[in-house]
Formats: structure tokens, C-alpha cells, sequence
């Protein structure tokens, strides 16, 4: 009632405000002086092992910091769990995975004759998995909101995004030091020389949302990201709520928005980039490949220079002289372009020879086309013909050269061609063409250019490197005026991207216009020229033009570009990644109230000044990206180290020593044991940064390997249990989202062990990707339908259901902790959800093949497989019982089956104890 009434009356509303905004002052402090003694914040001292009153010393530190509390508060730690919990225990939290019953049975003969012995051996058999960097590399992608598309309401997917899951999950599985780690993530792209690794690190502030919408504000949608990257690192390293100073100052911490946007500054001359990344076998492939194509390249390399350099040249002086006794009086005149326009919005350059050069809007050739050109006639002439000419290009060397046509073998169709002659004052009048003349090499009727309903005409599919022409005869002559301008309309309308891609306008007074010898005309004026007074440019046209005329050359050209085009392309992988703008450099400023619009004060890069003090690299200019990382990871800094351990320590145990593990901050839970975290953090820096070694510390520990059950002595005097802040138990928990489903894979056997590629899709209903529009979800074959969840195709609009309804997080922001729900849902998901029962059916039918009817030992087997144990007697009564009644009704497979079913539906089997 009391929330009812504030809401309804302002006037206590605002006064309500006021009252907490004094109490915040009063008992949070508003100031630096204040922060600064906050305990996140204090430099890092490595602590001393507390003394126990016991006479025992443990032999694992962490057990000593622990011991010393429950001292305190007058409790025992629990007993150790039982070797065959603690393996599962082990195994879930080190690899996501089950022990098998035959693992299972191993260590409990090895534990009875030396635990530590065993216990190690497993550890560092865990370690050392490749299924530990899956389950580890998992927890870091929730930081990284890793997805595999977009977000918001295009979500367009990210092909390359998994570049950078597999990445985190191999630099996991080497143990790559975290402080190297960070500054890779970071930026990688910062560092001298960046390998393919260090830039796909760099994706890292890649995997934010991205709108790529019509019509969006793509400044606004620049700064978003820009945001999302400062608040994320922030998380992730500084587990700090810095996102709450990005339109105001902090309520509560001692950061200013100002230093929220000096935050803001390292990343806003950033640029995306898609960089090629082949993988290593990919690159010695494709190296292997180039050198089996360069010995047949080769030779005929080799043998078209020699061609070229000898026989071609001896041919040529005897050639000139033919040639210039072919030569017509006929007179030719490029038309100058002034305007030239395509339907398909193609961009166009106009050349300095006349001619007109078509590419694809990036770099897309449009299936069809419909060209405009304009040009001026600068002085006034009888005009009787157009001369189109199409103007292909033999390449030079190893250059591939290109067609006339942008056909997939440089063909064109040319559907339809009209003339209309504009004279001021006059009214536009169209060319009446009377005859078409095209060269040898066409393969249609030309006159079908004049028949506006074809989609046909004049065409050429066969040496396409050359130039090719058609003659317009007008049916009368037209005198035209100096300014008159001349538009011409080229349709292609026959499909398959057959456009013109270079071309060129001329025209004639010539009383009977002919193609006459093909010599472009450049190369008559040349060959007009005595060799002594040709230029270089010249003298090269010729030797070009002689070239493409001569069959023997032709040929042999043609077999060295049909090898050319054989060359072994590279591989196309590529990896998201972002690199600093050089140029253009974007100045930075404070956003008033967070609005990008509103600049205020300028800012430059700088850290918070509520920690260690900057240092960045000397000669660098500005602060960048990598003085930041450095920062980061420096060795004054208290914060990095105790938010790393924290989030390994809440992996391992369900909470952190710091609960709030993304608030480190004066509102957030202080630590239950503070003078543990900072002996954590000091080991971890101590020891290289090394989360293997680090981890193998925590799990060899007593405190981690006790038992999670609580004592039957509480219930018999009826009291209830302690809360466990101090550790004087294990706690047990429900599994990730992912390893319910890779848990039911490996217990039933259908579980893959493929690692990295790209993300997979099971089978999803067709309505759950009905979503405002159709989605595609292609589902995976074969074994790719049983990996493990960690390689699920992550679509931010459409997140995959079971992992939605166990409590995976969205991608949206950095999650440093994972809520656990209880729902009807859940139970729901694990009996009805197709990859659920295909495990259960695809394990009663193995049982029954293994067991026959011997139906106490198969039920034994299930519950080594799913439980790590065997069944009680009353479990195994209730189960035989529940078995009998099943075979009534069905087949002994199928009751296995359902038995199956109703195992892998206790709420144990997904339970990590």
C-alpha cells in the first residue's frame, strides 16, 4: 500500500527522494576521501595464513583462511564427499562433462590406496582436457556477450563470430597467461606485428549488439557500441557499475561521467574490420595447391615471353605494312560523355580516352541494365553513323586482362540501342537507324537491336578480351548544330549480368559508314605516325593491337589464362576483429544527460583516477587501447586480480566470495572473506597469471572437497541449517543450461566430441523461428546435432529454447553471474524437449542390447551412467516396479526407455553436489 501511495502523490515522491539522496550522503559518503578507503579499491597485500587454535596446520592455505572463520563462529567444516561425488563433482565443474561408470570404478580403487595421489591425478588429467577450455571458455563468453548475429530486429548473422569462441576456448585450454589474455582481447590489434590470433582476441569488442536496420541513426548507433564496450570492459575487469556514471556522476562510487567519457575516449577511433584469418592447415593447403599450379603455369609463361620476344617481333614490320595498305579514308570521332547514368545505380568512370568503364555498386554486377549517355557535339557536322564499340582487354603478364561484358566469361547481350539528338529550343528528336553492322564474332542478328520487344541482340561470348563494334547507319542524314547534345539509350535486358562493362561512343559523316578494318583509333593515328616519332604510349598501342590480331599469340595466350584462372584461390575464412582509426581521428566529449547530440566538456583517454596511477607508453601520442590494457593488468592495480579470482572462485563453489560479482563497488556485498580473496589474487599474479594453476589450488583444497549434504543432526533436533557465506559445507546447485543438454548427450552416448567450426543448429519447431518475420535455421546432420551446447548457433532475436528456460543469459551485456530458477518449465523442457527423449530412447535401447533381460543390472548401469552411483535397494524396488508395470503395456526396449526417461528426469541428474 505504502509503494501504491508514493506513486499516486508526487509531492511524497519527490520528498521520499530527497530523504534517501541524504541518507545516501550520510551513510555511503558522496566523495573520493570516502571510496578511496573502500576495500576494492585498497592496494593489494598479500596476507598472512592465519594460525588455527587446532593443533593441525591444513596443508592448503585456502583451508587455513577458511578454518579460521568457522573458528570464529563456532562451526565444523563437513566431512569429505564420498570419492564417487567427488569425481562427478570434479568433472562437471573442470569439463562440463559425466565420468563414465568404468572412470568412476578407477578412482574409487585408486582412492582407497592413496586419495591425494588419485585425486591429483585427476585434477590434472581434467586440466589438461580439451573439454576444459569448453567449460571454461563458456564462463568467459558471458562476460564477452558473445552471439552469433546482430541483435535488435535485423539480427543479421555474424558468419565469423565463432572465430573468437574458439579462440577464448583455445587460449583457455593453453593457459594463456590472463594479464596477456586481456591485453589481446583488448587490443590486439595495438600490438607490433599482430598475429591472426591477436586480431580474432580483438573480437572481443566485436561481439556487442549492432543495429544494422534502414534508416537508423548510425551515429547513435556508433556511440551505442562505443558504450557497450566501455561498460562491458568495465564488468569485466573492473566489476564495477561505471555504466551509471554515462549521463550523470556516479550515485555512489567515486567516478565521475566524466571519466565515464575519458573511458569512452580509448574506444571511440575504432573502426570494424573483417580480417583475413585462414586457418593453419587452410594456409599450407593453399600453399601446397600454388605450387602445384605454379609447374603448370610456368612453362607456359615461359613460352609465351619467348613468342613474344622473338617470332611476334620479327612478324610485326611486315605486318605494319599490310596493314597500312588495308586502310580506309573512313573518319571517326569519339563522342565525349558528359553524363553517363545506369538503371541498376552501377558506378561509372568516364575515361580520358572517351570511353565509358561500368562496375557493380560495391562491386555487384546488377542482372540487368539500362545505360544513359550523354554527350555534347562541340562543333557542328553531318552526321550519318554511330560506332559502338565494346572494348575488352588482354591481360599483361599474369593480369587476367577482362571482357567487354560482365558475363561470367566477359560475354554481353546488348538488348536495345536508341539515339535522340536535343537542340535547344527544338524539341528532342529520335535517330531513325537504318541499318546495323556487326562484327564477325557476333552471334546474333544486330538488327534485333531495333526491336524494342527483344530481350535478345547483339551478342558476344567468344574472344571477349577484344574490341568489338557495331556500325549505326542512319536512314537520313542529320546536320547537327555545335552544342547539340546526343543521349543514347543501352538496354540489356536478356538476365545473367550480361551488361556492357566497357565501352565507347563515336561517330561519322562518312557517306557509307563501314566497320572496315576494326583499328581502334588510337592505333590508326599511331600507325600514321614514322616509328622515330611515336611516343611510348604509342609505340605500346601498337604492339598491343598487333599482339591481339595475331592467331599464334591468341592461342597461346589463351592456354596461359586458362591456367591463370585456375590459380588456387585463398582461403576465404576471415575473423571479426577492430582496429584504430589513423585518420579522421573523432575528438571526444562529455554527453550531456547521455546524449550523443549534446557535446560539453572535450576529453582525452584516461583510466579512473579512484585507482592506480597511468602510465602510458612514451612517444605514443594519445593514450591508446593497449595503455589502457596495460593498465588494466598492471601490477599496482588491486581490482583486476580480486574480480579474476572472484569469478573462478563462484564457478567452483556457486557464489563468490564477493556474492555481487559484478559489483565491486560500495553498494555491492563485501567480501565474507576478505583476507582469502586478496591471498587468491596474490597467488594468481604470483604464479604468472595462470587460471590452471590457480584453479588446481582451489580444487585440491578441503573447503572445496567437502561434502554438500547437510547433517541428518540438524533435522533430528529440528534445527535449521546455517547459512553457508562460511564455507562449512560444498554447496550443490543445478548445472549450466548447457550441460543439461551435453550431460544427457554423453550419458546416453550420443554426445560428439568434435570441437570448434562453425556454430551448430539442432532441431528447433517451426513456429519458434516465426518470430514478426521467417527465419531460416538450417538443422545440422550427422554428429554436428550432438555437440555440445556450447557450439549452439546463438541467435540474439530467437535464443535457443532450452538454454532460455535453464537460465542462460542474453547476450545484450556482460554477465558475470548466472541466475538459477526453479520452474515447471524446466521439468517440462527436460520430458518433452525432442534432443531430451531421442537421449533417453537412444540409452534404454543400448541398455536393453547390453543387458537383455536382466533388468536389476541395466538399471544399475543407468544410474552409473547418469547418477555416478548405484541405486539404493529402495530405489532399485521402485524402479523394477515401475519397470514391471511398464512391460504390461510394452516391450522390454521400450521400457527401458521409459525407465530411462524417468532417471534422467530426477532433478539429481542435473544436479552438480
Amino acid at each position: 500500500m505504502l509503494h501504491y501511495v508514493i506513486f499516486r502523490d508526487s509531492r511524497i515522491a519527490i520528498l521520499l527522494a530527497v530523504l534517501l539522496a541524504v541518507l545516501s550522503i550520510l551513510f555511503l559518503g558522496n566523495g573520493e576521501a570516502k571510496d578511496q578507503q573502500h576495500w576494492a579499491y585498497a592496494p593489494l597485500k598479500r596476507p598472512l595464513v592465519p594460525t588455527l587454535k587446532t593443533a593441525s596446520t591444513p596443508e592448503n592455505p585456502i583451508d587455513s583462511f577458511v578454518l579460521a572463520k568457522l573458528e570464529e563462529a563456532g562451526l565444523s567444516p563437513s566431512p569429505e564427499a564420498p570419492p564417487r561425488v567427488l569425481l562427478r563433482r570434479l568433472y562437471l565443474d573442470l569439463t562440463g562433462l559425466l565420468p563414465s561408470p568404468k572412470e568412476l570404478d578407477s578412482f574409487e580403487v585408486a582412492f582407497q590406496t592413496n586419495p591425494e595421489q588419485a585425486r591429483n591425478a585427476v585434477i590434472d588429467q581434467l586440466l589438461a582436457s580439451p573439454h576444459f577450455g569448453e567449460r571454461w571458455g563458456r564462463h568467459w563468453l558471458d562476460l564477452a556477450r558473445y552471439a552469433d548475429s546482430d541483435g535488435y530486429l535485423g539480427d543479421t548473422e555474424r558468419p565469423w563470430a565463432w572465430r573468437y569462441r574458439d579462440w577464448v576456448v583455445d587460449a583457455v585450454n593453453r593457459d594463456q597467461p590472463y594479464d596477456q589474455f586481456t591485453i589481446e582481447q583488448l587490443a590486439g590489434d595495438l600490438l607490433p606485428h599482430p598475429t591472426p590470433a591477436q586480431l580474432i582476441a580483438t573480437g572481443f569488442n566485436r561481439n556487442g549488439l549492432r543495429n544494422t536496420e534502414a534508416g537508423v541513426d548510425l551515429e547513435l548507433s556508433r556511440t551505442q557500441e562505443v558504450v557497450d564496450r566501455v561498460n562491458a570492459s568495465s564488468t569485466v575487469w573492473f566489476a564495477l557499475t561505471v555504466a551509471c556514471a554515462e549521463c550523470h556522476d556516479h550515485k555512489h562510487d567515486a567516478i565521475s561521467q566524466k571519466e565515464f567519457y575519458q573511458l569512452y575516449a580509448f574506444f571511440n577511433n575504432t573502426e570494424i574490420l573483417d580480417v583475413d584469418s585462414p586457418f593453419p592447415e587452410e594456409a599450407a593447403e593453399h600453399k601446397a595447391a600454388l605450387r602445384a599450379w605454379e609447374k603448370v603455369v610456368s612453362p607456359l609463361e615461359k613460352s609465351l615471353l619467348a613468342y613474344e620476344s622473338h617470332h611476334l617481333t620479327d612478324r610485326r614490320v611486315a605486318w605494319e605494312a599490310k596493314l597500312r595498305q588495308v586502310q580506309t579514308d573512313e573518319h571517326w570521332r569519339n563522342l565525349t560523355p558528359t553524363k553517363v547514368l545506369s538503371s541498376a545505380k552501377d558506378d561509372v568512370e568516364i575515361r580520358s580516352d572517351d570511353s565509358i568503364f561500368v562496375t557493380g555498386r560495391g562491386k555487384v554486377d546488377p542482372d540487368t541494365a539500362t545505360y544513359t549517355v550523354e554527350s555534347m557535339v562541340p562543333t557542328a557536322t553531318r552526321l550519318t553513323g554511330i560506332r559502338l564499340e565494346a572494348i575488352g582487354a588482354f591481360g599483361v603478364g599474369r593480369d587476367l586482362g577482362y571482357g567487354a561484358g560482365r558475363g561470367p566469361e566477359g560475354e554481353f547481350v546488348l538488348s536495345q540501342f536508341s539515339a535522340t539528338l536535343e537542340i535547344e529550343a527544338e524539341k528532342p528528336r529520335s535517330l531513325v537507324i537504318r541499318e546495323i553492322q556487326v562484327d564477325a564474332e557476333s552471334e546474333t542478328p544486330s538488327n534485333a537491336l531495333l526491336d524494342p520487344k527483344t530481350v535478345d541482340g547483339w551478342r558476344v561470348a567468344t574472344r571477349t578480351q577484344q574490341s568489338h563494334y557495331a556500325v549505326l547507319t542512319l536512314a537520313d542524314a542529320v546536320d547537327v548544330p555545335a552544342g547539340a547534345r546526343l543521349v543514347f539509350t543501352l538496354a540489356h535486358k536478356k538476365g545473367g549480368k550480361k551488361t556492357l562493362r566497357h565501352f565507347r561512343l563515336a561517330m561519322t559523316s562518312d557517306k557509307n559508314p563501314t566497320i572496315s578494318s576494326d583499328i581502334p583509333d588510337a592505333v590508326r593515328e599511331a600507325l600514321a605516325l614514322a616509328p622515330t616519332a611515336r611516343s611510348a604510349e604509342q609505340e605500346r598501342l601498337i604492339t598491343r593491337f598487333h599482339q591481339v590480331t595475331d592467331p599464334e599469340w591468341q592461342q597461346l595466350r589463351r592456354g596461359f589464362e586458362e591456367q591463370l584462372a585456375k590459380r588456387p584461390r585463398a582461403p576465404e575464412t576471415k575473423a571479426q576483429s577492430l582496429v584504430e582509426r589513423s585518420t579522421d581521428r573523432r575528438d571526444s566529449f562529455v554527453h550531456e544527460r547521455g546524449d550523443y547530440t549534446r557535446k560539453g566538456e572535450r576529453v582525452y583517454p584516461a583510466p579512473l583516477s579512484v585507482l592506480h596511477p597511468f602510465h602510458p607508453r612514451k612517444n605514443s601520442g594519445e593514450p591508446d587501447r593497449l595503455d589502457l590494457a596495460h593498465w588494466i593488468v598492471d601490477p599496482a592495480n588491486p581490482l583486476t586480480p580480486r574480480v579474476a579470482v572472484n569469478q573462478i572462485w563462484q564457478h567452483l563453489f556457486g557464489h563468490g566470495l564477493v556474492d555481487t560479482s559484478d559489483d565491486f563497488g560500495v553498494v555491492g556485498t563485501p567480501p565474507t572473506h576478505p583476507e582469502l580473496l586478496d591471498w587468491l589474487a596474490t597467488e594468481f599474479h604470483d604464479n604468472g597469471w595462470s587460471r590452471k594453476a590457480l584453479i588446481r589450488k582451489i580444487v585440491q583444497s578441503a573447503t572445496y572437497r567437502q561434502s554438500s549434504a547437510i547433517p541428518a543432526s540438524y533435522a533430528v533436533r529440528g534445527l535449521s541449517a546455517p547459512a553457508n557465506d562460511l564455507l562449512w559445507r560444498q554447496n550443490s546447485f543445478r548445472v549450466d543450461a548447457e550441460e543439461v543438454r551435453d550431460i544427457h548427450l554423453a550419458a546416453s552416448g550420443l554426445l560428439s566430441q568434435k570441437m570448434g567450426g562453425p556454430s551448430i543448429r539442432p532441431p528447433l519447431p517451426e513456429f519458434v523461428t516465426e518470430v514478426g518475420r521467417s527465419v531460416k535455421w538450417p538443422v545440422s546432420e550427422g554428429e554436428d546435432r550432438y555437440r555440445r551446447g556450447l557450439y549452439i548457433f546463438l541467435k540474439r532475436t530467437i535464443p535457443y529454447p532450452s538454454l532460455n528456460i535453464f537460465d542462460a543469459p542474453g547476450a545484450e551485456t556482460a554477465c558475470s553471474r548466472r541466475e538459477y530458477s526453479n520452474s515447471p518449465m524446466q521439468a517440462l523442457t527436460l520430458l518433452n524437449d525432442p534432443v531430451f527423449f531421442e537421449c533417453a530412447q537412444h540409452l534404454g535401447e543400448k541398455l536393453a542390447e547390453q543387458y537383455g533381460e536382466e533388468t536389476e543390472a541395466a538399471i544399475t548401469e543407468l544410474y552409473q551412467r547418469c547418477l555416478g552411483r548405484s541405486p539404493d535397494a529402495a530405489e532399485l524396488d521402485t524402479l523394477i516396479t515401475a519397470y514391471d508395470d511398464l512391460r504390461k503395456q510394452a516391450d522390454h526396449r521400450s521400457a527401458l526407455v521409459v525407465t530411462s526417461r524417468i532417471v534422467m528426469n530426477l532433478d539429481e541428474f542435473i544436479s552438480r553436489d
